[in-house]
């Protein structure tokens, strides 16, 4: 009786849930889908008899048996999880499509309880982060080619067959390539804010220097 209750609470949510924009699937305890709304439908390119009564994992990851409680590269099973903890649970999870498409998804399944406190159906809501996750992982990409420009730029100056070095107004050292460290015989912590151009100089060029800037 409690069962057919919940089974008349649902149905009657049916309605709202295809009015909303992220995928809807109601799973039962037995990993099977009872229930997917208009936006998974659409999502996957099928129609209701396509999903209704198809075991999740089937429909998620092809697979003929449910994912264990942890999935590849350790991702969390919401199903497993959900119902394991009796509390929602949210992952990212990747799912390949009936077209053989791989999307990422944001999941948040919900528990559905009976009077007596226990879950006997899950509303998942898929929400698709395909692009979010294309769009990230093309950032990290261009940060790491960014960095490694900036590292051979950086190798390039200290490595240089010449001396570099740059000067504030006062004629300080704030910079300083390895290469006149060396010639120098001394080490960038002994250089850098603690000496002057005119200190690592003769007197003659010295006064070179100082003739030459006004």
């Amino acid at each position: 009786m409690n069962n057919e209750k919940n089974e008349n609470m649902l149905h009657s949510n049916y309605e709202i849930f295809n009015i909303i924009s992220d995928g809807v699937l109601v799973i039962d305890k037995d990993f099977r889908i009872v229930f997917a709304n208009k936006a998974m439908l659409d999502l996957c390119g099928l129609k209701t008899e396509d999903v209704a009564g198809r075991k999740c994992h089937d429909l998620a990851h092809g697979c003929s048996s449910p994912c264990p409680a942890k999935c590849i590269h350790e991702i969390i099973c919401p199903h497993a999880e959900a119902f394991q903890n009796n509390k929602a649970t949210s992952v990212v999870h990747a799912h390949t499509m009936p077209d053989g498409a791989e999307k990422t998804f944001s999941i948040t399944s919900s528990p559905v309880r009976d009077k007596k406190g226990e879950v006997v159906h899950l509303v998942q809501v898929l929400r698709d982060m395909t692009e979010t996750q294309q769009a990230k992982k093309t950032m990290e990409r261009s940060a790491l080619e960014l960095q490694k420009s900036a590292d051979d730029i950086f190798d390039l100056y200290n490595n240089a067959p010449c001396g570099y070095h740059s000067l504030d107004k006062d004629g300080m050292f704030v910079n300083i390539n390895d290469t006149e460290l060396k010639w120098l015989g001394y080490s960038r912590e002994e250089v850098l804010g603690k000496k002057k151009f005119s200190d690592i100089i003769t007197l003659n060029s010295n006064s070179c220097v100082k003739t030459t800037l006004l």
